[in-house]
């Protein structure tokens, strides 16, 4: 049973004093330790994210508003999103990996090297219009602290082009964190923020986080 929330705001910028806000927020679920990384399945009409301290994964059916575990263990999984197929992208800080979720449920490695040696914690992931996937690989996670030597103090975006094999580009990627999944129901008209993304090292605008 979903729980409406008022929504409430504090204007940190007054470029966005224009922007009125969601009117409320939904809570879907609670009893999370650390809810990361929703992703919608319009398929399957259902939300999946991680609640990564318990190594679990755990779906909200949108037509029974149900709750259920979609994964356990979960190999400490963080972000997710869709591939262009609609299948499932994970990055996994225990499995040290980015894993799909194929149409018929297993669970395939798409990444857990990089110049030979294993990944640290995959933490985000986006797939861009051109299919390729771009994750964060910060140098710890939640689940483990095992991992390469890190080369900078600060995470990095990795590319994984069509043909499978990633490669690096700085970047600055932002994470949330929270304890409970809600969804919000607008009620004004969109605002466009201030800023529309980065460029990386590379040269190029980089893609906004997903997860």
């Amino acid at each position: 049973m979903t729980e409406t929330i008022p929504a409430t705001f504090e204007v940190l910028d007054e470029r966005f004093r224009a922007c009125s806000g969601d009117g409320r927020i939904e809570r879907l679920a609670g009893g999370c330790r650390w809810a990361e990384g929703p992703v919608y399945v319009p398929a399957g009409r259902y939300l999946v994210w991680s609640d990564i301290p318990n190594d679990r994964m755990l779906r909200w059916d949108e037509a029974t508003e149900a709750v259920g575990v979609f994964r356990q263990p979960a190999g400490y999984t963080n972000g997710n999103t869709l591939d262009a197929e609609g299948r499932m992208l994970s990055c996994e800080h225990g499995g040290r990996r980015v894993s799909r979720t194929e149409h018929d449920g297993s669970v395939t490695t798409i990444a857990d090297r990089i110049d030979g040696k294993r990944l640290n914690s995959p933490n985000d992931v986006v797939v861009r219009s051109d299919r390729s996937i771009w994750f964060t690989r910060p140098t710890g996670s939640t689940a483990t602290t095992r991992g390469i030597e890190p080369r900078a103090r600060s995470a990095a975006a990795t590319s994984i082009a069509s043909t499978g094999r990633p490669a690096s580009a700085g970047s600055s990627p932002t994470t949330s964190t929270g304890r409970t999944a809600s969804r919000s129901r607008p009620t004004s008209r969109p605002c466009t923020s201030p800023t529309h993304g980065s460029t990386t090292s590379a040269g190029s605008r980089s893609a906004p986080t997903g997860g």
